[in-house]
Protein backbone atom coordinates (compact mmCIF):
# COMPACT_ATOMS: atom_id res chain seq x y z
CA UNK A 1 0.00 0.00 0.00
CA UNK A 2 2.77 2.22 0.72
CA UNK A 3 4.54 1.94 -2.43
CA UNK A 4 0.88 2.73 -4.01
CA UNK A 5 0.85 5.57 -2.54
CA UNK A 6 4.17 6.40 -3.44
CA UNK A 7 3.91 5.73 -6.72
CA UNK A 8 0.43 8.02 -7.47
CA UNK A 9 2.19 11.03 -5.42
CA UNK A 10 5.29 10.34 -8.25
CA UNK A 11 2.47 10.47 -10.83
CA UNK A 12 1.38 14.10 -9.45
CA UNK A 13 4.64 15.14 -8.68
CA UNK A 14 5.55 14.48 -13.00
CA UNK A 15 2.02 16.11 -13.84
CA UNK A 16 2.83 19.31 -12.29
CA UNK A 17 6.47 19.78 -11.51
CA UNK A 18 7.69 21.56 -14.55
CA UNK A 19 11.27 20.40 -13.90
CA UNK A 20 9.98 17.01 -14.89
CA UNK A 21 8.15 18.23 -18.08
CA UNK A 22 9.53 16.18 -20.90
CA UNK A 23 11.79 18.10 -23.53
CA UNK A 24 12.35 15.43 -26.92
CA UNK A 25 16.22 16.96 -27.09
CA UNK A 26 16.66 17.20 -23.73
CA UNK A 27 19.66 14.59 -22.47
CA UNK A 28 18.34 14.43 -18.69
CA UNK A 29 19.85 12.11 -16.39
CA UNK A 30 19.73 12.15 -12.24
CA UNK A 31 22.18 12.24 -9.06
CA UNK A 32 21.60 11.10 -5.83
CA UNK A 33 20.92 13.56 -3.24
CA UNK A 34 21.79 17.29 -2.91
CA UNK A 35 24.61 18.65 -5.02
CA UNK A 36 25.96 21.88 -2.94
CA UNK A 37 29.69 21.90 -3.91
CA UNK A 38 29.92 24.11 -6.75
CA UNK A 39 33.42 24.64 -6.82
CA UNK A 40 35.59 22.30 -9.21
CA UNK A 41 38.40 22.00 -6.95
CA UNK A 42 36.39 19.80 -4.93
CA UNK A 43 33.87 17.96 -7.28
CA UNK A 44 33.96 14.50 -6.10
CA UNK A 45 31.77 11.43 -7.31
CA UNK A 46 29.22 11.65 -10.37
CA UNK A 47 29.06 15.62 -9.85
CA UNK A 48 32.43 15.39 -11.49
CA UNK A 49 32.45 12.79 -13.72
CA UNK A 50 29.09 13.66 -15.07
CA UNK A 51 28.50 17.27 -14.77
CA UNK A 52 32.25 19.08 -14.66
CA UNK A 53 34.01 16.57 -16.98
CA UNK A 54 31.57 18.01 -19.45
CA UNK A 55 31.67 22.17 -17.88
CA UNK A 56 35.94 22.24 -17.41
CA UNK A 57 38.66 20.42 -19.60
CA UNK A 58 42.55 20.30 -18.36
CA UNK A 59 45.24 19.73 -20.85
CA UNK A 60 43.81 16.23 -20.92
CA UNK A 61 40.62 13.91 -20.94
CA UNK A 62 40.86 10.64 -21.08
CA UNK A 63 38.82 8.25 -23.96
CA UNK A 64 37.89 4.33 -23.15
CA UNK A 65 39.23 3.58 -26.64
CA UNK A 66 41.46 6.24 -27.59
CA UNK A 67 43.67 6.91 -24.60
CA UNK A 68 44.79 10.57 -23.71
CA UNK A 69 43.16 12.84 -25.36
CA UNK A 70 44.34 16.46 -26.34
CA UNK A 71 42.17 19.36 -24.94
CA UNK A 72 44.10 22.22 -23.58
CA UNK A 73 47.22 20.99 -24.83
CA UNK A 74 48.37 20.23 -28.22
CA UNK A 75 51.10 17.99 -26.84
CA UNK A 76 53.39 17.36 -23.80
CA UNK A 77 56.61 15.75 -23.64
CA UNK A 78 59.42 14.30 -21.00
CA UNK A 79 62.33 16.22 -21.13
CA UNK A 80 63.82 13.83 -18.93
CA UNK A 81 62.45 11.67 -15.86
CA UNK A 82 61.79 15.12 -13.47
CA UNK A 83 60.37 17.63 -16.74
CA UNK A 84 57.71 17.60 -18.50
CA UNK A 85 57.29 20.57 -21.22
CA UNK A 86 53.32 20.86 -22.82
CA UNK A 87 52.58 23.30 -25.73
CA UNK A 88 48.97 24.59 -25.68
CA UNK A 89 46.25 25.00 -28.35
CA UNK A 90 46.32 28.78 -29.12
CA UNK A 91 42.68 28.41 -30.72
CA UNK A 92 41.43 27.02 -27.15
CA UNK A 93 38.88 29.82 -25.24
CA UNK A 94 37.02 30.54 -22.16
CA UNK A 95 32.94 30.13 -22.44
CA UNK A 96 32.75 33.87 -22.69
CA UNK A 97 35.22 34.04 -25.72
CA UNK A 98 38.24 34.90 -24.03
CA UNK A 99 41.09 33.21 -24.99
CA UNK A 100 42.83 30.48 -22.62
CA UNK A 101 46.67 31.28 -21.36
CA UNK A 102 49.20 29.26 -19.52
CA UNK A 103 48.93 31.11 -16.59
CA UNK A 104 45.19 30.25 -16.11
CA UNK A 105 46.79 26.71 -15.74
CA UNK A 106 49.30 28.03 -13.70
CA UNK A 107 46.43 29.19 -10.94
CA UNK A 108 44.68 26.68 -11.25
CA UNK A 109 47.50 24.42 -10.22
CA UNK A 110 48.37 26.44 -7.29
CA UNK A 111 44.86 26.59 -6.31
CA UNK A 112 44.73 23.33 -6.40
CA UNK A 113 48.03 22.55 -4.29
CA UNK A 114 46.87 25.20 -1.88
CA UNK A 115 46.25 24.12 1.49
CA UNK A 116 43.61 26.89 2.17
CA UNK A 117 41.67 25.13 -0.69
CA UNK A 118 41.39 22.24 1.31
CA UNK A 119 41.13 20.05 -2.51
CA UNK A 120 41.54 16.36 -2.54
CA UNK A 121 42.82 16.89 -6.06
CA UNK A 122 46.06 17.74 -4.37
CA UNK A 123 47.19 14.35 -3.64
CA UNK A 124 47.65 13.84 -7.59
CA UNK A 125 50.49 16.92 -7.65
CA UNK A 126 52.59 15.02 -4.41
CA UNK A 127 55.52 14.46 -6.57
CA UNK A 128 55.59 17.84 -7.94
CA UNK A 129 58.35 20.44 -6.89
CA UNK A 130 57.60 21.88 -3.42
CA UNK A 131 54.09 20.30 -3.59
CA UNK A 132 54.48 18.63 0.18
CA UNK A 133 56.50 21.78 1.89
CA UNK A 134 53.27 23.79 0.40
CA UNK A 135 50.81 21.45 2.26
CA UNK A 136 52.76 21.66 5.43
CA UNK A 137 52.62 25.14 5.01
CA UNK A 138 56.07 26.22 4.96
CA UNK A 139 56.14 27.63 1.26
CA UNK A 140 53.57 29.33 -0.79
CA UNK A 141 51.67 28.24 -3.57
CA UNK A 142 53.70 30.06 -6.33
CA UNK A 143 56.58 28.06 -5.30
CA UNK A 144 54.89 24.53 -7.06
CA UNK A 145 57.25 23.19 -9.59
CA UNK A 146 54.80 24.58 -12.55
CA UNK A 147 55.42 27.38 -14.62
CA UNK A 148 54.46 29.78 -17.80
CA UNK A 149 57.31 30.19 -20.38
CA UNK A 150 55.21 32.20 -22.76
CA UNK A 151 51.16 32.03 -22.89
CA UNK A 152 51.35 29.07 -24.94
CA UNK A 153 54.24 26.71 -22.82
CA UNK A 154 53.71 25.15 -19.39
CA UNK A 155 56.60 23.60 -17.59
CA UNK A 156 56.54 20.53 -14.45
CA UNK A 157 59.07 20.42 -12.47
CA UNK A 158 59.27 17.19 -10.25
CA UNK A 159 60.75 16.71 -7.18
CA UNK A 160 60.22 12.51 -7.49
CA UNK A 161 59.54 11.03 -11.24
CA UNK A 162 55.88 10.67 -11.75
CA UNK A 163 55.33 8.45 -15.29
CA UNK A 164 51.46 8.49 -15.11
CA UNK A 165 50.93 12.62 -14.16
CA UNK A 166 49.27 13.58 -17.72
CA UNK A 167 46.80 10.82 -16.71
CA UNK A 168 46.53 12.23 -12.95
CA UNK A 169 45.86 15.38 -14.60
CA UNK A 170 43.38 14.54 -16.68
CA UNK A 171 40.55 15.63 -14.98
CA UNK A 172 38.16 18.85 -14.50
CA UNK A 173 40.11 19.87 -11.38
CA UNK A 174 42.99 20.70 -13.22
CA UNK A 175 41.00 23.03 -15.84
CA UNK A 176 42.58 26.33 -16.52
CA UNK A 177 40.87 28.96 -13.94
CA UNK A 178 39.71 32.14 -15.74
CA UNK A 179 38.94 34.05 -12.41
CA UNK A 180 38.43 32.52 -9.11
CA UNK A 181 36.28 35.07 -8.01
CA UNK A 182 33.98 34.60 -10.51
CA UNK A 183 33.37 31.17 -10.40
CA UNK A 184 32.94 31.63 -6.67
CA UNK A 185 29.71 33.23 -6.23
CA UNK A 186 27.01 31.01 -6.00
CA UNK A 187 25.30 32.38 -9.40
CA UNK A 188 25.91 29.14 -12.44
CA UNK A 189 25.01 31.58 -15.01
CA UNK A 190 28.04 33.67 -15.19
CA UNK A 191 30.38 31.02 -14.01
CA UNK A 192 33.21 30.77 -16.71
CA UNK A 193 33.98 27.29 -17.86
CA UNK A 194 35.83 25.83 -20.93
CA UNK A 195 34.49 22.08 -21.81
CA UNK A 196 31.97 21.49 -24.46
CA UNK A 197 29.30 22.50 -21.76
CA UNK A 198 28.26 25.86 -19.67
CA UNK A 199 26.43 26.36 -16.26
CA UNK A 200 22.66 27.91 -17.31
CA UNK A 201 21.44 26.92 -13.70
CA UNK A 202 22.35 25.00 -10.50
CA UNK A 203 19.70 24.51 -7.99
CA UNK A 204 21.27 22.59 -5.56
CA UNK A 205 17.82 20.65 -3.90
CA UNK A 206 16.57 20.30 -7.87
CA UNK A 207 18.28 20.08 -10.29
CA UNK A 208 21.42 21.57 -12.60
CA UNK A 209 21.00 22.37 -16.23
CA UNK A 210 23.87 22.83 -18.93
CA UNK A 211 23.82 24.97 -22.28
CA UNK A 212 26.09 24.52 -25.32
CA UNK A 213 29.55 26.33 -24.84
CA UNK A 214 30.02 27.99 -28.45
CA UNK A 215 33.44 28.58 -28.17
CA UNK A 216 34.50 25.19 -26.95
CA UNK A 217 35.42 24.02 -30.80
CA UNK A 218 34.70 25.28 -34.69
CA UNK A 219 34.47 21.31 -35.47
CA UNK A 220 31.31 20.50 -34.89
CA UNK A 221 28.51 20.73 -37.15
CA UNK A 222 25.70 20.77 -35.12
CA UNK A 223 24.51 21.94 -31.99
CA UNK A 224 24.56 20.36 -28.88
CA UNK A 225 21.70 19.18 -26.90
CA UNK A 226 20.87 21.07 -23.44
CA UNK A 227 21.62 18.79 -20.43
CA UNK A 228 19.53 18.42 -16.97
CA UNK A 229 20.88 16.42 -13.96
CA UNK A 230 17.90 15.96 -11.20
CA UNK A 231 18.87 15.50 -7.95
CA UNK A 232 16.56 12.38 -6.67
CA UNK A 233 16.72 10.17 -3.52
CA UNK A 234 16.47 7.08 -5.02
CA UNK A 235 16.88 4.60 -7.65
CA UNK A 236 13.53 3.48 -7.92
CA UNK A 237 12.33 6.99 -8.59
CA UNK A 238 14.87 7.43 -11.36
CA UNK A 239 13.55 4.37 -13.31
CA UNK A 240 9.92 5.42 -12.77
CA UNK A 241 10.95 8.78 -14.75
CA UNK A 242 13.08 6.87 -17.07
CA UNK A 243 10.17 4.56 -17.90
CA UNK A 244 7.72 7.44 -18.48
CA UNK A 245 10.24 9.46 -20.55
CA UNK A 246 11.36 11.89 -18.07
CA UNK A 247 14.90 11.02 -18.54
CA UNK A 248 16.72 9.85 -21.32
CA UNK A 249 19.79 8.47 -19.33
CA UNK A 250 19.78 5.94 -16.48
CA UNK A 251 23.25 5.44 -14.97
CA UNK A 252 22.40 2.72 -12.44
CA UNK A 253 19.65 -0.24 -12.85
CA UNK A 254 19.69 -2.79 -9.97
CA UNK A 255 20.70 -6.30 -10.55
CA UNK A 256 16.88 -7.63 -9.69
CA UNK A 257 16.03 -5.44 -12.56
CA UNK A 258 18.92 -6.68 -15.11
CA UNK A 259 16.69 -10.21 -16.12
CA UNK A 260 13.80 -8.00 -17.06
CA UNK A 261 15.37 -4.92 -19.06
CA UNK A 262 18.81 -6.92 -20.84
CA UNK A 263 16.99 -8.02 -23.68
CA UNK A 264 15.80 -4.79 -24.08
CA UNK A 265 17.34 -2.56 -27.18
CA UNK A 266 17.85 0.67 -24.63
CA UNK A 267 20.08 -1.95 -22.18
CA UNK A 268 23.29 -1.57 -21.87
CA UNK A 269 26.31 -2.94 -19.56
CA UNK A 270 29.82 -1.00 -19.27
CA UNK A 271 32.78 -2.30 -17.44
CA UNK A 272 34.21 -0.32 -14.99
CA UNK A 273 37.79 -0.17 -13.70
CA UNK A 274 37.41 -0.70 -10.15
CA UNK A 275 38.91 -2.49 -7.47
CA UNK A 276 35.73 -3.90 -5.27
CA UNK A 277 36.62 -5.72 -2.07
CA UNK A 278 35.42 -7.41 1.40
CA UNK A 279 38.70 -6.63 3.33
CA UNK A 280 39.63 -8.28 6.39
CA UNK A 281 40.30 -5.65 9.23
CA UNK A 282 42.63 -5.58 12.34
CA UNK A 283 41.08 -7.98 14.51
CA UNK A 284 41.55 -10.79 11.96
CA UNK A 285 45.31 -9.76 11.36
CA UNK A 286 46.09 -12.79 14.10
CA UNK A 287 43.67 -15.28 12.45
CA UNK A 288 45.19 -15.97 9.11
CA UNK A 289 43.43 -20.01 8.86
CA UNK A 290 40.10 -18.29 9.30
CA UNK A 291 40.89 -15.80 6.62
CA UNK A 292 41.31 -18.21 4.24
CA UNK A 293 38.78 -20.44 5.56
CA UNK A 294 36.56 -17.40 4.47
CA UNK A 295 37.83 -16.77 1.82
CA UNK A 296 37.78 -20.69 -0.08
CA UNK A 297 34.24 -20.96 1.83
CA UNK A 298 31.74 -18.90 -0.71
CA UNK A 299 30.07 -20.40 -3.86
CA UNK A 300 31.36 -17.33 -5.98
CA UNK A 301 29.47 -19.24 -9.50
CA UNK A 302 26.77 -18.73 -7.31
CA UNK A 303 26.82 -14.69 -6.26
CA UNK A 304 27.71 -14.52 -10.20
CA UNK A 305 24.24 -15.71 -10.82
CA UNK A 306 22.55 -13.64 -8.15
CA UNK A 307 24.14 -10.61 -9.27
CA UNK A 308 23.80 -11.24 -13.03
CA UNK A 309 27.47 -10.05 -13.45
CA UNK A 310 30.04 -10.69 -16.45
CA UNK A 311 33.09 -10.91 -13.83
CA UNK A 312 33.17 -13.71 -11.44
CA UNK A 313 33.40 -12.88 -7.69
CA UNK A 314 36.36 -14.15 -6.32
CA UNK A 315 38.51 -13.04 -9.21
CA UNK A 316 40.38 -9.57 -9.40
CA UNK A 317 38.17 -7.24 -10.18
CA UNK A 318 40.35 -5.09 -12.83
CA UNK A 319 40.27 -4.61 -16.64
CA UNK A 320 42.01 -7.71 -18.00
CA UNK A 321 43.77 -5.73 -20.12
CA UNK A 322 46.09 -4.36 -16.90
CA UNK A 323 46.91 -8.27 -16.20
CA UNK A 324 48.73 -11.26 -17.77
CA UNK A 325 46.94 -13.64 -15.60
CA UNK A 326 43.72 -12.78 -13.51
CA UNK A 327 44.34 -14.37 -10.05
CA UNK A 328 41.03 -15.50 -8.41
CA UNK A 329 39.64 -17.57 -5.47
CA UNK A 330 38.10 -21.16 -5.73
CA UNK A 331 35.22 -22.04 -3.99
CA UNK A 332 36.21 -25.39 -2.57
CA UNK A 333 34.19 -26.43 0.89
CA UNK A 334 36.41 -29.07 1.57
CA UNK A 335 39.71 -27.09 2.34
CA UNK A 336 38.14 -24.22 4.03
CA UNK A 337 36.82 -26.88 6.47
CA UNK A 338 39.94 -28.65 7.08
CA UNK A 339 41.97 -25.17 7.59
CA UNK A 340 38.75 -24.33 10.00
CA UNK A 341 39.75 -27.04 12.29
CA UNK A 342 43.21 -25.06 13.23
CA UNK A 343 41.56 -21.77 13.97
CA UNK A 344 41.22 -21.29 17.96
CA UNK A 345 37.52 -21.85 19.24
CA UNK A 346 37.16 -18.22 20.13
CA UNK A 347 37.41 -17.06 16.97
CA UNK A 348 35.23 -19.65 15.61
CA UNK A 349 32.32 -18.51 18.18
CA UNK A 350 32.95 -14.99 18.00
CA UNK A 351 30.12 -12.54 16.63
CA UNK A 352 32.18 -10.97 13.61
CA UNK A 353 30.91 -7.33 12.61
CA UNK A 354 30.74 -6.89 8.80
CA UNK A 355 30.30 -3.21 7.58
CA UNK A 356 29.00 -1.43 4.50
CA UNK A 357 27.92 1.39 2.72
CA UNK A 358 24.06 2.21 2.41
CA UNK A 359 25.13 3.89 -0.91
CA UNK A 360 25.60 0.79 -2.83
CA UNK A 361 21.63 0.33 -2.50
CA UNK A 362 19.94 -2.88 -2.68
CA UNK A 363 22.89 -4.75 -4.51
CA UNK A 364 25.46 -4.09 -1.81
CA UNK A 365 22.75 -5.00 0.77
CA UNK A 366 21.36 -8.62 -1.19
CA UNK A 367 25.09 -9.10 -1.70
CA UNK A 368 26.56 -8.62 2.01
CA UNK A 369 23.77 -11.07 3.06
CA UNK A 370 24.33 -13.96 0.63
CA UNK A 371 28.26 -13.58 2.15
CA UNK A 372 26.88 -13.92 5.61
CA UNK A 373 24.49 -16.70 4.92
CA UNK A 374 27.14 -18.39 3.38
CA UNK A 375 29.71 -18.12 6.21
CA UNK A 376 26.81 -19.60 8.45
CA UNK A 377 25.58 -22.15 6.05
CA UNK A 378 29.52 -23.38 5.71
CA UNK A 379 31.96 -22.58 8.72
CA UNK A 380 28.98 -21.73 11.07
CA UNK A 381 30.20 -18.12 11.77
CA UNK A 382 28.14 -15.42 13.14
CA UNK A 383 28.17 -12.47 11.26
CA UNK A 384 26.65 -9.49 11.97
CA UNK A 385 25.40 -6.85 9.14
CA UNK A 386 26.09 -2.94 9.61
CA UNK A 387 24.96 -1.33 6.70
CA UNK A 388 25.75 3.03 7.53
CA UNK A 389 25.32 6.10 6.01
CA UNK A 390 27.94 6.45 2.92
CA UNK A 391 29.10 9.91 4.57
CA UNK A 392 29.81 8.27 8.16
CA UNK A 393 31.63 4.70 5.91
CA UNK A 394 34.29 6.13 5.77
CA UNK A 395 35.27 7.65 8.59
CA UNK A 396 34.07 4.72 10.02
CA UNK A 397 36.77 2.46 8.49
CA UNK A 398 39.32 5.19 9.12
CA UNK A 399 38.99 5.57 12.51
CA UNK A 400 38.05 2.12 13.76
CA UNK A 401 38.43 -0.50 11.32
CA UNK A 402 35.73 -2.99 11.68
CA UNK A 403 36.13 -6.80 11.45
CA UNK A 404 34.93 -7.05 8.13
CA UNK A 405 33.91 -4.33 5.35
CA UNK A 406 33.06 -4.11 1.80
CA UNK A 407 34.95 -1.35 0.15
CA UNK A 408 34.44 0.07 -3.29
CA UNK A 409 37.87 1.52 -5.15
CA UNK A 410 36.65 3.25 -8.00
CA UNK A 411 40.29 4.08 -10.08
CA UNK A 412 41.06 7.90 -10.48
CA UNK A 413 43.25 7.22 -13.55
CA UNK A 414 43.34 4.08 -15.83
CA UNK A 415 46.22 2.00 -14.54
CA UNK A 416 46.99 -1.01 -12.63
CA UNK A 417 48.99 1.53 -10.24
CA UNK A 418 46.08 3.51 -9.43
CA UNK A 419 44.39 0.04 -7.45
CA UNK A 420 47.30 -1.34 -6.02
CA UNK A 421 49.16 1.41 -4.59
CA UNK A 422 45.77 2.12 -2.08
CA UNK A 423 47.61 -1.12 -0.41
CA UNK A 424 51.27 0.74 -0.26
CA UNK A 425 52.13 0.53 3.38
CA UNK A 426 51.98 4.46 4.22
CA UNK A 427 48.99 5.01 2.25
CA UNK A 428 45.60 6.11 3.99
CA UNK A 429 43.50 4.02 2.03
CA UNK A 430 45.36 0.98 2.90
CA UNK A 431 42.31 0.01 5.69
CA UNK A 432 43.38 -3.94 5.10
CA UNK A 433 46.57 -2.54 6.89
CA UNK A 434 48.88 -4.21 4.71
CA UNK A 435 52.44 -3.85 5.92
CA UNK A 436 54.95 -5.38 3.13
CA UNK A 437 58.22 -3.74 2.07
CA UNK A 438 58.32 -6.97 -0.82
CA UNK A 439 55.06 -5.32 -1.82
CA UNK A 440 55.49 -1.87 -1.71
CA UNK A 441 59.26 -2.49 -4.14
CA UNK A 442 56.94 -4.02 -6.45
CA UNK A 443 54.67 -1.30 -6.57
CA UNK A 444 57.72 1.18 -7.29
CA UNK A 445 58.55 -1.25 -10.20
CA UNK A 446 55.05 -0.92 -11.39
CA UNK A 447 55.34 2.21 -11.70
CA UNK A 448 58.16 2.38 -13.64
CA UNK A 449 58.06 -0.29 -15.84
CA UNK A 450 57.05 -0.85 -19.99
CA UNK A 451 53.58 -1.86 -20.54
CA UNK A 452 54.29 -5.26 -21.02
CA UNK A 453 56.31 -5.60 -17.68
CA UNK A 454 53.58 -3.88 -15.91
CA UNK A 455 50.98 -6.55 -16.73
CA UNK A 456 52.91 -9.44 -15.38
CA UNK A 457 53.48 -6.76 -12.40
CA UNK A 458 49.66 -6.47 -11.78
CA UNK A 459 49.09 -10.05 -12.05
CA UNK A 460 52.03 -10.71 -9.20
CA UNK A 461 50.60 -7.86 -6.89
CA UNK A 462 47.10 -8.69 -7.06
CA UNK A 463 48.17 -12.64 -6.27
CA UNK A 464 50.13 -11.37 -3.52
CA UNK A 465 47.05 -9.97 -2.05
CA UNK A 466 45.05 -13.09 -2.21
CA UNK A 467 47.88 -15.13 -1.11
CA UNK A 468 48.00 -13.02 1.68
CA UNK A 469 44.45 -13.47 2.81
CA UNK A 470 43.96 -9.78 3.29
CA UNK A 471 40.72 -9.84 1.02
CA UNK A 472 38.31 -10.91 -1.39
CA UNK A 473 38.12 -9.27 -4.90
CA UNK A 474 34.25 -8.76 -5.61
CA UNK A 475 35.22 -9.43 -9.50
CA UNK A 476 34.60 -7.33 -12.66
CA UNK A 477 32.53 -4.37 -11.82
CA UNK A 478 30.09 -4.13 -14.91
CA UNK A 479 27.24 -1.03 -14.23
CA UNK A 480 23.86 -1.66 -15.94
CA UNK A 481 22.38 1.39 -17.74
CA UNK A 482 19.63 2.52 -20.10
CA UNK A 483 19.63 5.21 -22.55
CA UNK A 484 17.31 7.01 -25.32
CA UNK A 485 18.36 5.71 -28.71
CA UNK A 486 17.35 8.80 -30.04
CA UNK A 487 20.69 10.76 -28.28
CA UNK A 488 24.23 9.80 -30.08
CA UNK A 489 27.77 11.20 -29.85
CA UNK A 490 27.66 10.15 -25.86
CA UNK A 491 30.70 8.31 -24.29
CA UNK A 492 31.28 6.91 -20.66
CA UNK A 493 34.85 5.04 -19.95
CA UNK A 494 35.81 2.51 -17.68
CA UNK A 495 36.27 5.57 -15.14
CA UNK A 496 32.42 6.36 -15.39
CA UNK A 497 33.14 9.63 -17.03
CA UNK A 498 30.29 10.65 -18.85
CA UNK A 499 31.96 12.61 -22.02
CA UNK A 500 29.25 14.65 -24.25
CA UNK A 501 31.59 16.31 -25.99
CA UNK A 502 29.96 14.95 -29.40
CA UNK A 503 26.65 14.77 -28.25
CA UNK A 504 23.52 15.06 -30.67
CA UNK A 505 19.92 14.40 -30.60
CA UNK A 506 18.48 12.34 -33.83
CA UNK A 507 14.51 12.40 -33.86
Amino acid sequence: MKLLFKYIALLILLLSAPIFAAKKNEFKFYLMGASNQIQVTRAKGLLRKYIFHNTHRGLFSYHGEKGLVPEGANNCQWINSKKIKCQLNKDKMFSNGKKVKAHHYVSRFQEVIDPTSKSFASQFLLNLKNAQLILKGEKSPSYLGVRATDDHTIIFNFKTNDPEFLFKIARPQFSPSYSDAINKINNAEIWVTNGPYKFSQWNPEKSISLVENPFYSKKLKSKRPPVIALMLEDDQTALTLYDTNHLSFLNRLSTTNIPYYKKQKDFLQVPMAKFDYIGFGPSLLKYPNLRKAMSLSLNYPELQKIYHALGRPGCASLPKSYLNQVPCYSFDLMKALEILKQVPKAARVKVWKLVYSKMGGDDHNKGMQWVANQWKKHLNLKIELTPIESGMFISRIKNKTPDLFRKGVPLNRPTCLAALENFSKNNPENYIQLKSQAYDNMLRRLSLSSIQHKRDLCSQLVGYLLNAYKLIPMGRIHYSMRINAHFKGWHINELNQLDLTNLTYKK
